[in-house]
């Protein structure tokens, strides 16, 4: 299968609007903007992330969800996060890969660090335009890419907000053309 034959949406948080994967950070940018233009300074250090993984049958970057992270969020709470949403099966380890350091966490024997303490907050850690990986389970390791888009003084309810996520892929079958999902 071609990378550019299955395509990935989202809808958006905000208004509720279906978005092209590739269109989605900038109408998120858009809201995020707004929300913080109306209150300039009241808000503390948020930070939008895009979270990356790839897909099983070799098609590319479908799999994503777009988190607004506040800055005092720690790591392992994002890690905590990352395993609800996609990725617990049976208390795998896990590590962040972050500005040459790597941050590990088995959340069964928290005292069995082994690197940095992801008792990191992310504001400590991130900046726009950074770059990091994340893995889970180093035996038949997921792998994701995490970019910082963009940081808002914002005030939220919740530590961490998903703002959008793709919807499922429509995969044909190489043989028969139909939709696997």
């Amino acid at each position: 299968m071609e990378e550019d034959t299955l395509s990935s949406e989202g809808i958006c948080g905000f208004c509720g609007e279906k978005v092209s994967s590739r269109a989605l950070a900038r109408h998120l940018k858009k809201h995020l903007s707004e929300k913080a233009a109306k209150s300039p300074g009241v808000g503390k250090r948020t930070f939008h992330l895009l979270v990356t993984g790839e897909s099983w049958y070799g098609a590319g970057k479908v799999y994503f969800l777009h988190l607004l992270v506040g800055g005092e969020v720690f790591l392992f709470e994002l890690d905590d996060f990352l395993r609800a949403i996609w990725l617990e099966c049976c208390g795998h380890l896990s590590s962040f890969h972050v500005k040459g350091r790597q941050y590990n966490y088995d959340w069964m024997d928290e005292e069995a660090s082994i690197g940095e303490d992801m008792e990191q907050p992310v504001g400590e850690v991130f900046y726009t335009g950074q770059m990091l990986r994340y893995e889970y389970d180093f035996g038949s390791t997921t792998r994701l890419e995490i970019k910082v888009l963009g940081e808002y003084p914002l005030h939220l309810n919740d530590n961490i907000v998903l703002m959008s996520r793709n919807e499922a892929p429509h995969i044909k079958c190489d043989i028969c053309g139909k939709n696997r999902l």
